[in-house]
């Protein structure tokens, strides 16, 4: 349930116990008569002690109709939401610094700048590094914009990729794949 981030982020006992009751009111949660099972929720709460805040619609819900090798990028696994057409999407990458633009494009930048990922019309994916500190009401409301999100914890995958860059981004809901390609034609 905590996968990738808790060995690297939660190296206190307290936080991970906190943090597994937490997990386990998730399925109790969901299962509940009033919530819709077309939908993903966003669960908000916190720690020490644990509390929930509030409970309300993510994501429709949906599955890939593929499966994508894992990719090795770092020690720890990206967090992936949302998937890609089997071919996946081209996009323009775009960062903080950007200037706004009208093609369809991925936001590659820390989560602190996902406040700026919305601003983009024709935003289809968002690629986050620095991501040990999610989620946020800004990086939420890019999150539901995109149609796909990697979360990771370094920025390893992404040296290389700079904004005008264009990209050919494929994502199954577990497994992400960023291949740097020439411009279209």
């Amino acid at each position: 349930m905590l996968r990738g981030f808790s060995a690297v982020i939660f190296d206190s006992p307290d936080i991970r116990e906190d943090l597994q009751i937490i997990c386990s009111w998730h399925d109790r949660i969901t299962s509940l008569p009033d919530l819709d099972p077309t939908w993903t929720y966003q669960l908000e709460f916190g720690i020490t002690p644990p509390c929930l805040f509030q409970v309300r619609p993510f994501k429709p819900r949906q599955k890939a109709n593929f499966k994508l090798e894992k990719q090795k990028v770092s020690d720890v696994e990206p967090i992936v939401i949302g998937f890609t057409p089997p071919e996946g999407l081209i996009l323009k990458v775009v960062d903080y610094d950007s200037e706004v633009i009208n093609d369809d494009c991925v936001f590659v930048d820390t989560l602190h700048g996902a406040y700026r990922a919305a601003n983009f019309p024709n935003l289809r994916a968002n690629l986050f590094y620095f991501s040990n500190g999610f989620l946020q009401h800004h990086d939420v409301q890019a999150i539901r914009k995109a149609q796909t999100t990697g979360l990771f914890i370094s920025h390893s995958l992404f040296r290389d990729l700079k904004p005008g860059d264009f990209v050919n981004l494929q994502a199954d809901g577990e497994n992400i794949k960023v291949t740097k390609i020439d411009h279209p034609q």
